[in-house]
């Protein structure tokens, strides 16, 4: 509760601050490259991690297998992201705030959810595990670096790329932090079986994601 609260109320300050500071061709670019990336992470995202949370095996292998798919789902995303920009370049040619363009706004965004994914599995250990004190240090921080990094970086003159770091830098917390926190030995081994499990009732759970945002 107070993790939710804190970085409610520092994501509020956060706003009115940097409103102060950037115009509103700024949060636009923000806005629209935001949008481009939801589209993409739509596609990828099926529920995996709830899937092992309610798994009541511990099998190494299972997390394996969660850590092999993300990743493979991940770099779908990233090679729809890819083949994109050239169309984006093409329909947004004068989308240029400050030497930002769409695609570059674009590409640090999905660098951030890339290493979202990297952290995907350790995350939802801890989730498992019902370690909430790790999980509201993670809010709390992320709120807090957010709100730092991209004020100052805003204040610098750097613009959008204020909003940019300030969205990605939390991700490269939550990665470090869950790796330190909850550490396994790194395998890419892959169960077709398990695999199975994780498709069939994700998908479902994709489908009623879709329906009802």
């Amino acid at each position: 509760m107070f993790a939710r609260y804190y970085s409610t109320a520092f994501g509020l300050g956060y706003g009115i601050v940097m409103a102060r500071i950037l115009g509103p061709e700024e949060f636009g670019l923000m806005a629209l490259a935001a949008f481009f990336l939801g589209l993409s992470t739509r596609i990828r995202e099926f529920s995996l991690d709830d899937v092992l949370i309610q798994r009541p095996a511990t099998d190494k292998d299972i997390y394996s297998t969660h850590w092999t798919m993300q990743l493979a789902l991940g770099g779908f995303q990233l090679a729809l992201v890819l083949l994109a920009l050239p169309i984006l370049n093409h329909f947004y040619p004068d989308v240029r705030v400050r030497n930002a363009t769409l695609t570059g706004i674009l590409l640090v965004l999905v660098l951030g959810d890339t290493m979202t994914i990297a952290a995907s599995t350790p995350f939802a250990l801890l989730r498992k595990k019902m370690r909430f004190g790790h999980l509201g240090i993670i809010e709390v921080a992320g709120a807090t670096l957010t709100a730092c990094s991209g004020i100052w970086l805003a204040a610098a003159g750097y613009g959008v790329w204020g909003l940019a770091v300030g969205r990605v830098a939390p991700a490269f917390l939550k990665l470090v932090y869950c790796w330190v926190m909850h550490p396994w030995k790194l395998s890419f081994k892959f169960n077709r079986q398990t695999a199975r499990v994780f498709l069939k009732l994700g998908f479902f759970l994709w489908v009623i994601r879709q329906r009802y945002t």
